[in-house]
Parts: structure tokens; C-alpha cells; sequence
């Protein structure tokens, strides 16, 4: 049988929290070697080339990590190298407990606050979007 990447999709990572999965195929001639070809897993997630495991602990620099997807190419190759590749898509989701505060001076709601809350409003828009389920 040809080699076959089988996993699907890959599972959102959560900020400050332990990530696992592991990739898996089928045919082929075993052992497999695991490789990330192009783009790029989240910061501090990496990918074991023997057994094809994903696994870290991702952390966030900064609000644009929540609503950017990471796109990784992932290739295996077989002993007869023979290679399969597919394109995975992850996001780093915030830890449940995280809050987000908006401080507005005097109560007025003053300029500041105007011309950003349009932007704060988008960007929560997107990490519900993104994870429905919390």
C-alpha cells in the first residue's frame, strides 16, 4: 500500500498548557521519519521525526498569537523513501482563566477608548470564533 499521512486535523493549542498528538500513517515500509518542511509549528511545540509526536507547551508573546493560524507541511518518509506529506493548521488558543481589562479615564469613554474599541472587538470576535466550545 502507498504511505499515507492518516491524521486529519490537528487539535488547538491552549497557552501555558501541555500539548500531545501524534501524527500517524499507514503503508509503506516502516520505520517512518517525520519532518516539518515548510512554515512552522507555535513557539516551543516540536515535532519528534521517529515517532511523530507533537508535543510542548506553547506560550503567547502578544494579542496577535490568539488569531493567527500556524500552517505547518509535514512529510513523512518511509525506509524505502517513499514520502507523503500533508499541511496542518493549528492556533493557540488563551487559557480559559485569561481576562482581558479595558480601563477608560473619567468614565467619559474618552478618544483612546473610541478609536480602539472597534479593534478589541474584532480581535475577541475572532478567539471566540476560533473556539466556540469555551
Amino acid at each position: 500500500a502507498p504511505l499515507t499521512i492518516t491524521t486529519g486535523t490537528l487539535s488547538n493549542a491552549v497557552a501555558g498548557t501541555a500539548y500531545s498528538q501524534t501524527l500517524a500513517a499507514t503503508g509503506g515500509t516502516p520505520p517512518y521519519t517525520w519532518a516539518l518542511q515548510a512554515g512552522g509549528l507555535p513557539s516551543l511545540l516540536t515535532l519528534n521525526p521517529i515517532n511523530g509526536q507533537i508535543t510542548g507547551m506553547p506560550t503567547a508573546s502578544g494579542w496577535w498569537v490568539f488569531s493567527y493560524p500556524f500552517s505547518a507541511y509535514i512529510v513523512v518518509t518511509d525506509a524505502a523513501s517513499n514520502a507523503a506529506a500533508a499541511n496542518f493548521v493549528i492556533m493557540v488558543l488563551p487559557a480559559p482563566n485569561t481576562c482581558f481589562t479595558l480601563t477608560v479615564s473619567n468614565g467619559s469613554g474618552g478618544g483612546w477608548y473610541q478609536s480602539h474599541a472597534a479593534f478589541y472587538r474584532h480581535i475577541l470576535h475572532r478567539m471566540i470564533k476560533a473556539d466556540p466550545q469555551k
